[in-house]
């Protein structure tokens, strides 16, 4: 199994404010919700890669590229996983 982490790794100090400190208790929980199938997975992908803000709705293409990356760099694990497999 291949799990991307996109809230365990990197996570900011909430600065002081409602709002951010809300995020990063949203942030928290999804963590641990996700820890058992981060756990598992035999590939864990992590891409470098920090919103701005809540609101950072136009950032996709950053998040895709860092996304990209990520996965590119984990493609000789995942070739080997796949060689290791049988269908």
């Amino acid at each position: 199994m291949i799990a991307i982490d996109i809230y365990c790794h990197n996570q900011p100090k909430p600065e002081i404010s409602a709002s951010k400190i809300t995020l990063a208790a949203f942030r928290m929980q999804s963590c641990r919700l996700s820890q058992q199938e981060l756990d598992n997975a035999d590939i864990v992908i992590t891409p470098n890669y920090e919103p701005s803000g809540s609101a950072a709705f136009d950032e996709k293409a950053q998040a895709i590229e860092a996304g990209y990356i990520a996965t590119k760099q984990a493609m000789p694990q995942i070739k080997s996983m796949l060689s290791r497999t049988s269908i």
